[in-house]
């Protein structure tokens, strides 16, 4: 009867290691704020974690010269809290938005069917 907490411990610690692990890479590429709330949040729902690289790397892919910020979203109204990719560019012109929705499809259906969620979008901040 006792192994059962042991191996949700044991898969906790190795949740937490993973989590860890994927923002310590993250964090040589881009900026990363908010840092303890997204950690939190992965540990709490560890069904992304694989899917955050892919949403990054895609980021990337269709927008080499941006910033690319991972933070963490809370709306003040609803009570909806995930991580965000901000893609943050010198000029957003007509394309923008176009390359912004096939950045996501490559990684969009893979949310589906998860607990949690994590968006792709812009904030108009200046790049830093």
């Amino acid at each position: 009867m006792l192994k059962i907490p042991i191996i949700k411990k044991v898969i906790k610690t190795q949740i937490i290691r993973k989590v860890n692990n994927l923002l310590q890479n993250l964090s040589k590429d881009i900026k990363i704020n908010n840092i303890d709330f997204i950690r939190d949040y992965l540990i709490e729902f560890p069904d992304i974690i694989d899917i955050i690289p892919k949403a990054v790397n895609s980021a990337k892919k269709y927008f080499p010269n941006a910033q690319i910020v991972l933070d963490f979203y809370i709306d003040p109204e609803i009570d909806d809290k995930h991580p965000i990719i901000y893609v943050r560019a010198e000029k957003y012109d007509d394309k923008f938005m176009e390359l912004l929705e096939k950045a996501e499809k490559e990684f969009i259906r893979e949310l589906v069917g998860k607990k949690s969620w994590i968006s792709l979008t812009i904030d108009f901040e200046k790049t830093r």
